[in-house]
């Protein structure tokens, strides 16, 4: 299975022993501080979806990663880029533990993902759409390069539309 490693973290495909702590992000951190809003699914519905998507992982536009603070061996939230058919376009979905706010994870996360976005998946282009209300995020979109473009209505709330437009790749000759 394919994995990235950087200083601290793993980030890889997702594991369905993961899903406790998946569901505890999607349902117990503040909206403000997650990309993807959040789910109308009971727990089990939501446990299904994501045997799915763990089945699924790097298939159909889904390269959402588990990620885990390997020298603690913890898990400690997702990071990835999903096709959204809404936006046209691949968004970079994200949420830590608040254990983890401001220990760097996020930042470490996506910058691993946007390098795998752009140079593995070769997209031409990243969507973020944050709150406004999540001033580090928007710190962190700032830092690596994306511009604030629009704002967006997204399960009931405003989101900052940011995007990343990467240069062409040169590819090799075939």
């Amino acid at each position: 299975m394919f994995e990235m490693k950087t200083s601290r973290l793993i980030i890889e495909g997702p594991k369905i022993a993961e899903f406790p702590d998946y569901w505890r992000l999607l349902t117990g951190v503040p909206i403000a501080k997650r990309t993807n809003g959040g789910t109308t699914l009971t727990y089990e519905e939501a446990e299904k979806k994501y045997q799915q998507k763990c089945l699924l992982f790097q298939k159909s536009g889904n390269h959402d990663f588990s990620v885990t603070d390997f020298r603690q061996n913890q898990y400690v939230g997702y990071c990835g880029v999903d096709y959204t058919p809404e936006l046209q376009a691949y968004e970079l979905l994200f949420a830590f533990f608040p254990e983890g706010w401001q220990q760097g994870y996020a930042k470490e996360a996506i910058t691993a993902v946007v390098e795998f976005s752009k140079n593995i998946l070769q997209l031409d282009q990243l969507i973020g759409l944050i709150s406004p209300e999540h001033h580090d995020a928007i710190a962190i979109m700032n830092e690596l390069n994306f511009t604030c473009t629009t704002s967006q209505k997204r399960f009931g709330e405003t989101y900052l539309s940011y995007q990343q437009v990467f240069p062409p790749q040169k590819r090799a000759p075939t």
